[in-house]
């Protein structure tokens, strides 16, 4: 048991470094919004491949744990705010928190599916629309944007195309993947 503990944790570190990597903003993003969000290298694949190979409560969590690391980076973002206590909890939970943690649902969405690829886009669709509504949420409640229109808008520029790389790139691999998987 203790082996397959190992394991699990060594590949999860692995996949959330990658994760991390892929992420960073100057060296691997397309692009930087100015408040906040960007376009990156498929930085949610390696969370996606977590949530698919060990489950979605595993998933929540190391993708709540990435968001943290996200906040971490890029906690510039928040010299912006009020300087009050609610307004900041709000900003950790709703742009990095629950933001990201709802990535990690992928599996338990996926299993509606019959189709295991069908599945797993769809799934991963949803879930950044999930993620795309805490950042649009955000925008309202934290950042006083004019409408809900307007901060849709600024978070889905980054958000499609960031989901449409991330499916793109999660076809490619769901074979190679699903094979890993099974064998955990």
């Amino acid at each position: 048991m203790k082996q397959f503990v190992g394991k699990k944790l060594v590949i999860t570190a692995m996949l959330l470094a990658l994760a991390v990597v892929l992420s960073l903003p100057g060296a691997t993003e397309f692009f930087h919004m100015p408040f906040g969000g960007g376009v990156t290298i498929a930085s949610l694949v390696p969370i996606v491949i977590i949530s698919l190979m060990y489950g979605s409560s595993y998933g929540v969590g190391i993708a709540m744990l990435f968001g943290a690391i996200q906040l971490y980076l890029g906690f510039n973002n928040a010299s912006a705010l009020t300087k009050n206590f609610q307004t900041y909890a709000i900003f950790i939970l709703l742009d990095y928190i629950v933001a990201f943690g709802v990535i990690g649902l992928v599996e338990l969405f996926r299993r509606s599916f019959r189709n295991y690829y069908v599945g797993v886009v769809v799934a991963t669709v949803i879930v950044c629309i999930l993620r795309l509504a805490c950042h649009t949420a955000s925008g309202i409640l934290i950042w006083r944007s004019k409408s809900l229109y307007a901060s849709l808008a600024y978070n889905a520029t980054y958000m499609v195309p960031e989901t449409l790389i991330t499916c793109v790139v999660l076809a490619l691999l769901l074979k190679p993947i699903r094979k890993i998987s099974q064998g955990n």
